[in-house]
């Protein structure tokens, strides 16, 4: 396309920097405000309030507007401004502000998530606990012992709902809205849940895990409809592609497993080429995704026809890539690594952007509300917790229309 041939003339370009407190677990970006939560190893979160126009604006073209705005100075001036403006760490000392630190885990901050309008940031830790964080940044909501092992990923459905996944492949739904006990529990892997996308209706959900299988779950139904078998691979992250026709996982091998929607007994194809260890995938289009690799780059691919098209950049002395994280617009990505900072890379020459649904943006899948026929085959894969049954998680997953004051002053008094 030629937002693609833009691309490839264009270059990996580079990030601005975030810098926290100690190394990072996880990201994710408030939908509708400029803020970018981060988990860290610590227990705390962090919550980072960023300029959008500092991330995609092009060096070259901050340092003409500080040219031209500083006219009357000497050359000597405007060329000392243009020098400093191509410094990624620069330009993030200056367009990015710690608003928030809080350590609502005892350990370390494994996953967060915003809620699906922005109105709650729902975290999970090692120490097996969950928890919400209100409008002001408090934590309003609480379940001690959520698992029975360390939490490994969060996903939010519906506004004040949200999915968990631990090491011991055990996914469950949560609503805020209710007591501190799931309305649904699935033993869905024999190992760690690495990541879950939903279909664009909430209706399905797509879990990947590092027994090597992936998992379809009916979320009306609140039951596992077809599991995969297991493959000698971990499957480390997963995103609904090509309108719900295609689920695509990256694995630790360093190959793109793509799966065809119903038909998830075993890949219908297989795209090698990273070297490595394919940790983090997500959804520009229902064609293109992005990857983040142990070998520290982001690459830029399509699927089917399968292409690598370039990168977007890559993290300096080889440092693997743990998670990229997208803006519900599409024209931002972060990355987290070893190290104590978030980059904010742009993307926004891959497209047109614009507003998308949690269920197809932020760091997961989406795709349209595709449905499946049930059967007597369907596994049960486990049963409801504390007394939910699938009734409960029938109505937690049913839309629901957000109200026009859910969002009124996140955080506006930071």
């Amino acid at each position: 396309t030629d937002s693609m041939a833009a691309m490839l003339d264009q270059g990996p370009s580079d990030p601005a920097l975030l810098r926290c407190a100690c190394p990072a677990f996880d990201t994710d970006f408030h939908p509708l405000r400029n803020f970018v939560a981060v988990g860290l190893v610590s227990g705390h979160v962090e919550l980072h309030e960023f300029s959008p126009e500092a991330v995609i604006t092009p060096p070259q073209d901050v340092a003409a507007a500080a040219a031209s705005s500083s006219s009357s100075s000497s050359s000597s001036s405007a060329a000392a401004a243009t020098a400093g403006a191509t410094l990624p760490a620069a330009a993030s000392a200056a367009s990015t502000t710690l608003r928030l630190s809080i350590q609502p885990h005892a350990t370390s901050c494994r996953a967060t998530c915003f809620d699906a309008d922005g109105a709650a940031l729902y975290t999970g830790s090692s120490d097996m606990s969950l928890c919400a964080l209100d409008t002001t940044g408090k934590i309003s909501w609480r379940a001690a012992n959520a698992h029975g092992a360390p939490v490994n990923c969060l996903k939010a459905g519906p506004p004040r709902v949200f999915v968990s996944g631990d090491d011991d492949g055990v996914l469950k739904v949560w609503d805020v809205r209710q007591a501190q006990r799931p309305v649904l529990s699935l033993d869905c892997h024999q190992d760690f849940v690495s990541e879950v996308a939903f279909n664009a209706g909430y209706t399905r959900a797509i879990s990947a895990g590092g027994d090597g299988s992936i998992c379809a779950i009916n979320l009306r139904a609140g039951k596992i409809q077809k599991k995969s078998e297991l493959l000698e691979d971990e499957q480390l992250s997963v995103a609904i592609m090509k309108g719900g026709k295609k689920v695509v996982t990256g694995t630790q091998t360093g190959v793109l497993n793509i799966w065809t929607w119903g038909k998830w007994e075993d890949i219908s194809d297989r795209f090698p080429g990273h070297p490595q260890s394919v940790q983090s995938i997500v959804k520009i289009d229902e064609d293109t995704l992005l990857t983040g690799s142990s070998d520290g780059i982001i690459r830029i691919v399509q699927i089917h026809p399968n292409k690598l098209l370039g990168m977007v950049g890559e993290h300096e002395e080889d440092f693997p890539i743990e998670k990229l994280c997208l803006t519900r617009d599409r024209r931002i990505v972060s990355s987290i690594s070893h190290d104590n900072c978030v980059r904010l890379w742009s993307v926004a020459h891959l497209g047109k952007g614009g507003a998308a649904s949690y269920g197809s943006g932020g760091c997961g899948g989406g795709g349209h509300d595709m449905e499946e026929e049930d059967d007597d085959s369907d596994m049960d894969g486990g049963s409801s917790g504390g007394g939910f049954g699938a009734a409960a998680a029938t109505q937690s997953f049913k839309k629901k229309p957000a109200r026009a004051d859910d969002n009124a002053g996140f955080f506006d008094d930071m």
